[in-house]
């Protein structure tokens, strides 16, 4: 198909000047100095917040992640306090040394000074540089950081804050280039926050070269029950991660997609599958309305050697039925076949429906 030379006149008209108006990291790097010297600090926080979340150069991040600390204290620092001014010094009493009463012998022998208390012992050094009282923006730089204790400061952090102000600057950050821990991190704030407006974001780091971020992607996409993301998160139930596959098989459940039911199934009864991800498709199946997966998951009671797998589909199983029926997911094989009797009595008493 051929486009007219009009056409592509008429869209260079319209992207260039777009393009020119977008500042290199150079620039904004500049910008932010520049503020920074100046000690207009509202002007260099916004500057080095554009420069972190844009600039793909690690030594930009880590210059704007300092410099946004550093000028978020100086914003929100404590005025100093007025000094009031000492008393002028007294000249000391005389000393009066006192009589020894009549008849008394003088003491001869020196009194021993009491020892000073031990010094106190120092402060802990945590390590980390996260300020709790910190603005939003600083404490999202600080969990994209790669410091793993400063993202676990951060976190609880922001979940004391409004989540209108967490959400309108994880909105900011998101248009940004951002680096595979603050995609993953920004995914659970998403996840935890209940941000159904960030589904177009989260679905489009399924794809994302990170396992990490997919991971985190998928289980914020499963609890902000974002069902348009269902055939994508079946895609991943095949990733060659195994984390990527539980938060997939989990996030499914948590969808209440009944048609997953299937694909939930067949790994639960194929023994090859790690333990790991057919207890996650053990406890999704239990997410599922109830005449779905209820025969895999009695199955598993007898057949799975996995205990953490029993254990999971008797969760399931309990959350369908609200039955218990007596079976121990760690008791011998013999007590544990006893047991299963009896929940397959009951699936033949329903007529075996679900998978």
């Amino acid at each position: 198909m051929r486009i007219p030379a009009a056409m592509l006149f008429l869209a260079a008209g319209v992207l260039l000047p777009v393009l020119a108006e977008t500042p290199t990291s150079a620039e904004i790097r500049a910008k932010a100095r520049e503020a920074y010297e100046a000690q207009r600090w509202t002007e260099a926080l916004a500057a080095y917040q554009q420069l972190l979340w844009e600039s793909t150069d690690a030594d930009d991040r880590t210059e704007a992640t300092g410099r946004m600390r550093e000028i978020d204290r100086r914003l929100h620092a404590s005025p100093a306090p007025v000094p009031v001014p000492a008393p002028p010094p007294q000249p000391p009493a005389p000393e009066v040394s006192p009589e020894p009463p009549a008849g008394s012998m003088p003491e001869t022998e020196a009194i021993e000074p009491i020892p000073p208390p031990p010094p106190e012992p120092p402060a802990p050094v945590t390590g980390s540089w996260v300020d709790p009282e910190s603005s939003v923006s600083v404490l999202l730089a600080d969990l994209a950081s790669g410091v793993s204790r400063d993202r676990v400061l951060a976190r609880q952090a922001l979940m004391k804050r409004d989540p209108a102000a967490v959400l309108e600057a994880l909105r900011t950050a998101d248009q940004g280039r951002l680096p595979a821990t603050a995609r993953a991190e920004f995914s659970w704030l998403h996840g935890v926050l209940g941000n159904a407006s960030a589904e177009a974001v989260l679905t489009g780091r399924l794809e994302d070269p990170n396992p990490r971020v997919r991971e985190e992607a998928s289980r914020a996409l499963g609890r902000i029950k974002a069902v348009g993301a269902a055939p994508k998160l079946k895609d991943l139930l095949k990733d060659g991660e195994i984390p990527v596959q539980e938060a997939a098989a989990i996030a499914l459940g948590r969808l209440g997609d009944a048609a997953a039911a299937g694909f939930l199934c067949a790994i639960l009864d194929d023994m090859r599958q790690p333990v790991t991800l057919r207890a996650a498709c053990a406890e999704s199946l239990g997410l599922l309305e109830p005449s779905r997966g209820r025969a895999s998951l009695v199955g598993t009671l007898r057949k799975d050697p996995g205990a953490s797998v029993r254990r999971a589909a008797l969760e399931a199983l309990r959350r369908m039925t609200g039955l218990d029926r007596c079976y121990d997911p760690d008791a011998s094989q013999s007590a544990r076949e006893a047991a299963t009797l009896s929940w397959e009595e009951w699936l033949a008493e329903q007529g075996a429906g679900g998978q």
